[in-house]
C-alpha cells in the first residue's frame, strides 16, 4: 500500500496491529513515500491519495474519507500569544507550513489562499510528524486535518472556520481488486475510515468538540 506519511502514521499505522493478528497470512507493505528510489515494494496494489485518479482508465478510484483542514495550536502557545478568532488576525502569528500545502495552494478557497499568501512562515516542513510535534510544543499555529484530534486531543482548534476540505481516495488497478488479499485489505481500509463511527472523516465538517460524544444511529444498529 502507498499513502501519505500523515495517513500512514496517524491512521493506518495505529490500526494495523489488529489487522495482522486477524489476517496472519497477508503480508503487508506500507510505503509512505520517503524513499522513492527505494520503495517498500516494486508493485503497489492499493494507494491512498489526495488526488482523484478516476480519470485514469486502468485505475479504480473511490472516495474513502474527507479531511477538513483547520488552524490548530497548543494551549501553551495560545496562552502566550493569544487566540485569533478571525483568519485575518491569524496572519501575524507564527505559522508552520507543510510544503505540500504550499505546492497545492490553488486548491484552497479564495479567502484561504489570501491568508496563505500573507501569513509569513516561521517554519516550513515536509513531514506531517514534524509539523504535529512542532505545533504540540508551541512552535506556532498550522493548518492540519481535524482528524488529528482523535490521536492528539491536547491540540486546540482556533475559533476560525476550516480553511479547506479534501477528499481522500482509495485507488487500485482494476485487476488487483479481483485478488482476495487485496479485496480484504481494501475492506479493512474502508472500516478504519468509516465516517459513521469516526465523524472527523465525514463530508460535512464536524467540530472536534463533538468527537467525544459522537453517536451515529447506523453504527449502533450494526452492533
Amino acid at each position: 500500500m502507498a499513502m501519505p506519511e500523515g495517513i500512514g502514521g496517524y491512521v493506518t499505522g495505529l490500526e494495523v496491529a489488529d489487522f495482522v493478528r486477524e489476517n496472519p497470512s497477508i503480508k503487508l507493505g506500507l510505503d509512505c513515500g520517503f524513499y522513492p528510489e527505494n520503495p517498500v515494494d516494486s508493485q503497489v496494489d492499493l494507494s491512498i491519495q489526495l488526488m482523484d485518479a478516476s480519470g485514469v482508465p486502468e485505475l479504480t478510484a473511490s472516495p474513502l474519507a474527507t479531511l477538513h483542514y483547520a488552524l490548530f495550536a497548543s494551549r501553551e502557545y495560545l496562552d502566550t500569544y493569544g487566540a485569533p478568532t478571525r483568519i485575518e488576525a491569524a496572519v501575524g502569528h507564527r505559522f508552520i507550513y507543510h510544503s505540500a500545502q504550499v505546492s497545492k495552494r490553488g486548491r484552497w478557497g479564495a479567502k484561504t489562499s489570501a491568508f496563505m499568501e500573507l501569513a509569513e512562515p516561521a517554519m516550513v516542513v515536509n513531514s506531517s510528524t514534524v509539523m504535529l510535534h512542532a505545533i504540540q510544543r508551541g512552535a506556532g499555529i498550522g493548518a492540519i486535518p481535524t482528524a488529528i484530534v482523535a490521536v492528539a486531543p491536547d491540540l486546540v482548534m482556533l475559533d476560525i472556520p476550516p480553511l479547506a476540505s479534501s477528499t481522500v481516495w482509495l485507488c487500485h488497478h482494476r485487476e488487483a481488486a479481483k485478488t482476495g488479499r487485496v479485496a480484504r485489505v481494501a475492506e479493512w481500509l474502508g472500516s478504519i475510515f468509516d465516517a459513521r463511527e469516526r465523524p472527523w472523516f465525514r463530508p460535512e465538517f464536524i467540530h472536534p468538540r463533538e468527537f467525544r460524544d459522537w453517536a451515529w444511529p447506523a453504527a449502533t444498529a450494526r452492533g
